[in-house]
């Protein structure tokens, strides 16, 4: 599907999104987070199931391990990192789930995964599929790429898997580490990926509303500067022309809005929060501040996850970066219930209405990422 009606079926998710959106709660596990996370029973989150699937001898081996290679440097260009997966996922469960595995080293989160795969429900299963392979291939063995791809290629059955399509698309690009290079090839699965949100749309299912396809734009981008003449490609040209003239009123957009006033109510909060987390003072600007903040809040989660229970003395450690955790949510579900509220009474043209994506994208992210966070610390604490 041609990126203008990507975006197109972006607005429509992202209003139906906002119109649910909560006021802001004296508790982060409540009414702000309960779109951002998934509640499970311990059993859930019973990691034995993991040293079978990745090879290791015991469970703490593999979270030792596996911490260890999501610090890994860029493996290849087709997939850099298992991050640069994290919003693909065409259900909000599995992409909370993944995003707990890969920003937080969260073991239980991948045994979910694992024991998801095996579940009915439409759209779970083969994300699911997709998440664990992607893990594999950020376990990166030999053997570990082979199970991989045979889950990609298990994923792709059926109905599909928009997360499977992009990486399969993006594999043939590049080739070598997965798959040979074969352009047409890698159109077939792009085209594929793209057809994916009016299928799901059609049957009654939508994309989650985080999901923006910013993979999938980029790799057609990719392909239109540096493989000029693979097939079809013409087919995106004129589309693909639109939606980067789109996207320069989006950045034009984001940078404004950093510098306004509804943005600099977030400033104190993260002070706050560098504060709690003994962090360097903060130099980026804008969201990438934020960015940051949560990234620090993550590699302590890391130690969490990989580390025996935290005793007294350390739970209470953790008291002033929970409150200001909670605080940065409340003043983000804020900001994020404003700009909504200004896009659902927008009444300019097209584009014009399109200028927020990157900020509703990024106060989303953040968003989720800051519940996550939330859960680990009430977990930690509790």
């Amino acid at each position: 599907m041609p990126h203008f009606k990507l975006l197109a079926a972006l607005v429509a998710t992202l209003l139906a999104l906002g119109a649910h959106a909560q006021a802001p709660s004296a508790s982060p596990l409540s009414a702000t987070c309960k779109p951002w996370v998934v509640e499970a029973d311990a059993s859930m989150r019973d990691t034995a199931n993991l040293p079978a699937e990745f090879g290791t001898a015991s469970v703490a081996e593999f979270q030792a391990e596996w911490r260890k290679r999501l610090q890994a440097p860029s493996l290849n260009s087709a997939f850099p990192h298992a991050r640069l997966y994290a919003r693909t996922f065409e259900t909000g469960a599995v992409a909370y789930l993944y995003e707990r595995a890969v920003f937080q080293a969260d073991a239980g989160a991948l045994a979910m995964l694992l024991r998801l795969h095996e579940n009915s429900q439409p759209g779970i299963r083969s994300d699911a599929l997709a998440a664990i392979a992607f893990a594999h291939f950020q376990w990166n063995t030999p053997a570990s790429k082979t199970r991989g791809l045979a889950l990609i290629e298990e994923a792709l059955k059926g109905q599909g898997s928009y997360p499977a399509a992009v990486f399969r698309g993006r594999a043939h690009i590049w080739g070598g580490d997965y798959v040979t290079k074969n352009l047409e090839a890698a159109m077939g699965f792009l085209a594929q990926a793209g057809r994916i949100p009016d299928e799901r749309q059609s049957a009654g299912r939508r994309l989650d509303a985080t999901n923006l396809q910013d993979l999938h734009a980029a790799t057609l981008r990719h392909l239109l500067a540096h493989e000029p003449d693979a097939p079809y490609l013409n087919f995106y040209k004129a589309p693909m022309k639109s939606a980067q003239e789109m996207e320069g009123l989006q950045d034009q957009f984001r940078a404004q809005f950093e510098r306004a006033p509804a943005f600099s109510t977030l400033l104190p909060t993260l002070d706050r929060l560098d504060a709690a987390l003994k962090a360097p003072a903060a130099v980026a600007p804008g969201f990438a501040r934020l960015r940051e903040a949560l990234a620090t809040q993550e590699r302590m989660a890391q130690t969490l996850h990989t580390s025996a229970p935290a005793d007294t003395a350390q739970a209470a450690a953790l008291a002033p970066v929970q409150a200001a955790n909670e605080a940065l949510l409340n003043v983000l579900q804020s900001v994020y219930r404003q700009v909504i509220n200004e896009q659902m009474n927008d009444r300019g043209d097209f584009p014009q209405i399109l200028r927020r994506v990157q900020v509703i994208n990024a106060l989303q992210l953040g968003l989720s990422r800051s519940c996550s966070l939330a859960v680990t610390w009430a977990a930690a604490r509790s």
